[in-house]
């Protein structure tokens, strides 16, 4: 259980950054899931 918790909050960080997306000015990334258009990042 002492190990448990350490490698649920590791495995939470690495989501969150994963998730997190920084486009440069000028550019516009269109985000696929599944191969389907989902939406598109916009810098800022």
């Amino acid at each position: 259980m002492l190990i448990f918790i350490p490698v649920l909050i590791f495995v939470a960080l690495v989501i969150v950054i994963a998730g997190v997306k920084i486009v440069p000015q000028g550019y516009q990334w269109t985000v696929e899931r599944f191969g389907r258009y989902t939406m598109t990042l916009q810098p800022a």
